[in-house]
């Protein structure tokens, strides 16, 4: 196993983002809902197994004050 974290969601396929959705049965989550999802969001971690991801925790920050 290569295990790697990427700060970098632009540059993965979010169709490789369904299958970590659909193991906790997130099946709804499509490639356009995940797109919107992490574009809103502030920061964005990615696990990945070489090309695969096995994991992510994203955070979207309001203007809380």
């Amino acid at each position: 196993m290569n295990f790697k974290l990427h700060n970098d969601f632009p540059s993965v396929n979010p169709e490789k983002l369904q299958d970590v959705y659909a193991s906790v049965g997130w099946m709804n989550h499509n490639a356009d809902i995940i797109t919107k999802v992490f574009n809103a969001s502030t920061h964005v971690t990615l696990a990945m197994d070489n090309d695969r991801v096995i994991g992510f925790g994203r955070v979207e920050l309001s203007n809380l004050v």
